[in-house]
């Protein structure tokens, strides 16, 4: 798993979907080790070069490393009665019924050897096979038109490693994020997780922003997005393993909901349908709310279940995905054609996050929107405006910016 070493926000609210969906298991990932938070009050956040109030959000969010997310919910999921895993296969393509409306089936062969091929036949196949997914290749294959993609190149690059961090820190802050600003393209999560250990991921956009995977070189760049006192812990920390680095060169959403003669039968999910850029924190939030979406869709009964999954899927996308397109085109690195809609609305983000600095009504709104716990529109409500207007006249934002405290050198 390329990016399991690497911090992974399950945002609020995945925390409640997958709650929903395997009722208690927050219960048991809290009691092998998971750190509860409450976004924001919890958790120091430091949006477009500004620290926004400290406030409770009204929702509480799971701290964990992705590998043991995945291996409570893989253990529910095995659990489950009449699931019969299949290891060490690999699908090689799709099968139609005789009308050529229906996906019949998926091809598979066992390891590497293509003689083993054998077709298993389904009611229902659903690709979530991460963001290699091949079900366009496999609708190629068929005679039938790939969907539609929209990429936007990214260029990510980022680096993490586990640490013990020094107790007069540990015990006093749960999370910390640092967001990239226009002047410097790089970012920081640090995250309390199980074991009494933090995670921290350095991330940059544009190769002479990616931070590198040697001690020396991780403290460096530490040292320019870094807050004094964060520096400080990860100085002082305990190394727990080597560095891990990892290279995201672009965020990709298929619009399978366009294709008009799909058959019926195939489901996409998950990095399969749309791969964002991991610096948000999006990803596994958005696989979560995919499949309570399919729940939903297979609740209406089978006749139609394809379009009607893809249609409400990427409902649930547009906004995620709009969210993190909008904030990468904030940053002049990324050389995207700007619309005048795309200028304003970076424009007011801006200015709603220096007012998230001193106006706790407008942190706690901006975080509630990044948690996918509200629609971006709530930013736009007059009575919020208004407090944003407010905090911009007086000139309260540019009080509590982020202390900057090197020039990159790198």
């Amino acid at each position: 798993m390329p990016q399991g070493r690497h911090a992974h926000v399950l945002l609020a609210r995945g925390g409640e979907v997958i709650e929903d969906l395997f009722p208690g298991v927050t219960g048991e990932l809290v009691a092998d080790g998971a750190v509860v938070s409450h976004p924001l009050a919890d958790f120091r956040f430091c949006a477009g070069g500004h620290t926004l109030r400290q406030v409770p959000i009204g929702a509480t969010m799971l701290q964990c490393t992705r590998p043991f997310l995945e291996g409570h919910l893989r253990d529910r999921v095995l659990a489950l009665p009449g699931l019969t895993p299949a290891d060490r296969c690999d699908v090689v393509g799709l099968t139609l019924d005789d009308d050529r409306r229906r996906v019949a089936g998926v091809r598979v062969v066992h390891g590497r050897d293509a003689s083993t091929e054998e077709t298993l036949t389904a009611d229902l196949v659903v690709d979530a096979t991460g963001r290699a997914g091949r079900t366009p290749v496999w609708l190629r294959a068929l005679g039938l038109p790939r969907p539609r993609e929209e990429e936007f190149a990214v260029s990510v690059g980022y680096a993490s490693r586990l640490m013990r961090l020094p107790r007069d820190y540990a015990e006093r802050e749960k999370a910390i994020a640092v967001g990239p600003v226009p002047n410097l393209p790089r970012g920081l999560a640090l995250l309390e997780v199980e074991g009494g250990r933090h995670l921290v991921t350095l991330a940059g956009f544009e190769s002479r922003h990616h931070p590198p995977g040697d001690h020396d070189g991780f403290v460096e760049f530490a040292a320019t997005v870094s807050p004094p006192d964060v520096l400080d812990a990860i100085r002082r920390a305990e190394p727990l393993g080597d560095i891990a680095t990892y290279r995201y060169q672009s965020s990709v959403r298929r619009h399978y909901q366009e294709l008009p003669d799909l058959p019926d039968g195939l489901l996409v999910t998950g990095d399969a349908l749309c791969s964002f850029n991991p610096i948000y924190g999006q990803g596994m939030t958005l696989a979560a709310m995919q499949a309570s979406t399919l729940r939903d869709s297979l609740a209406q009964g089978a006749p139609g279940l394809t379009r009607r999954f893809f249609q409400a899927a990427s409902r649930t996308v547009d906004d995620a995905w709009n969210l993190g397109v909008g904030a990468d085109l904030a940053l002049p690195q990324f050389r995207a054609r700007r619309t005048l809609s795309t200028r304003l609305t970076s424009a007011y983000t801006r200015q709603v996050q220096a007012a998230g600095a001193v106006d706790d009504q407008v942190a706690r709104q901006f975080v509630r929107v990044t948690h996918l716990l509200d629609p971006p529109d709530r930013l736009l409500r007059p009575s919020l405006a208004w407090r944003v207007l407010r905090a911009r006249t007086a000139g309260l934002g540019r009080r509590r910016r982020v202390p900057r405290l090197t020039s990159p050198g790198r």
